[in-house]
């Protein structure tokens, strides 16, 4: 179970506190069910703080609430070894040693192809597309915010996602879902 004392130790700054939950709910796939849980807060006032009261990765974080995301089990699990980790750092003091456990979510190498910014996917490796793919699916991107963020033409990049499928099946299976929901998303606007 989680010591919430060393969350409020951690962070004490309330602004901070809250995006580091963001990005642990974005990195692991939590819940809001979850979350509340873990946090023991009342899902409906846990979602306005996390949604309405910061807009710091507001959008992505109530797109994953609403769809879903990975088994909660898993990434309960995932999140609390996390934590676990984060705590026994920070009680040794070991700046070093916190910011490589903080590292998970963290997408540096993903900002590290955004910031070459190349045109096209040719120069791109399969294992930077697929760098690009998971920060997708953390962040639950449409195809056209890549396309925008990393410069690179969305038909091009759904294809090399789809070449990836073979070696990471359950990753571009999750990818295809994510494109569905969009695509019915965007559906059902035009139907009203």
């Amino acid at each position: 179970m989680m010591n919430l004392t060393y969350l409020y130790q951690l962070f004490p700054n309330p602004q901070k506190r809250t995006r580091f939950i963001k990005n642990c709910v974005l990195t692991f796939g939590l819940s809001l069910e979850t979350l509340s849980k873990l946090l023991k807060k009342d899902p409906k006032k846990l979602f306005v703080e996390l949604v309405y009261e910061d807009v710091y990765l507001s959008e992505s974080v109530n797109v994953l609430f609403r769809i879903g995301a990975t088994f909660q089990e898993d990434a309960e699990t995932a999140f609390l070894n996390f934590f676990e980790d984060l705590v026994k750092a920070a009680k040794s003091k070991d700046k070093e040693q916190i910011n490589q456990v903080l590292e998970i979510t963290k997408d540096t190498e993903a900002m590290k192809i955004k910031a070459r910014a190349t045109k096209g996917t040719i120069n791109l490796t399969d294992e930077e597309i697929l760098t690009i793919l998971k920060y997708q699916m953390k962040y639950l991107l449409s195809v056209q915010k890549i396309e925008a963020i990393f410069k690179i033409h969305h038909k091009a990049y759904v294809a090399r996602v789809l070449d990836l499928k073979s070696t990471n099946h359950a990753l571009v299976s999750q990818f295809e879902a994510l494109r569905q929901s969009f695509v019915d998303y965007a559906f059902q606007r035009r139907s009203f």
